[in-house]
């Protein structure tokens, strides 16, 4: 296993450049295209506030950071880690550059979890920095179950449709969570209804898609 090593120097053209492009976006993302150049000022605002956040303790359970990252990216931390086994049992020796980047991004995500642990003033929502290199891993080891060549067509829509019938249902299950216990029982069955009809389609299309397929 080699753990790729931080080189980074300031005449180093592609340090440079990422170094441009950081100070352009803030500048542009910031103010909204130099339209409000207070966002700045609300910039480093919070910047301060975080560090505000390292003498102010929220009293959020640190195990509540790791329960949420298990309960809503079940699959994303499942091909993570097994991209990771994966690498840890053989080493790829033909491709250094994907090793480092696997590497990196494991450092990024343990760093990410250990930021976010020892913060203070952690919130539930500060997992969400974890899940770009979370999901970078997870891509890594998808592409291995990825058919070779050209995709097929029907499979290609049958994703789009798991995909849009995915948005659908969380949507509805956003909203039924809403919903008070002053409002009438009957918005709430029919969103249930809905939700098993969404989980349904869902399973009847693949089953039927699945039909017409031999088992490879």
């Amino acid at each position: 296993m080699t753990i790729p090593k931080l080189q980074g120097r300031l005449d180093d053209p592609k340090l440079r450049e990422a170094l441009i492009a950081a100070g352009l976006t803030i500048l542009i993302v910031g103010t909204s295209f130099l339209r409000y150049p207070q966002g700045l000022a609300a910039w480093t605002q919070s910047l301060a506030t975080y560090l505000m956040g390292w003498s102010t303790p929220s009293g959020q359970n640190p195990l509540t950071l790791l329960a949420a990252l298990v309960i809503f990216q079940p699959f994303g931390l499942a091909f993570a880690i097994l991209c990771i086994v994966r690498k840890l049992i053989k080493h790829d020796s033909k491709n250094e550059n994907l090793q480092d980047l696997i590497w990196a991004l494991a450092f990024w995500i343990l760093a990410g979890i250990a930021l976010a642990l020892l913060y203070p003033a952690r919130q539930v929502s500060d997992v969400v920095w974890v899940l770009v290199p979370l999901w970078g891993l997870a891509a890594t080891e998808l592409d291995k179950f990825l058919p070779e060549g050209k995709p097929n067509l029907v499979s290609s829509l049958q994703a789009g449709l798991v995909v849009i019938l995915v948005a659908l249902l969380w949507n509805t299950l956003i909203s039924t969570s809403q919903l008070t216990p002053a409002e009438s029982v009957s918005p709430a069955t029919i969103r249930l209804v809905l939700l098993m009809g969404i989980i349904l389609l869902g399973a009847l299309t693949t089953i039927l898609i699945g039909l017409g397929w031999n088992w490879k």
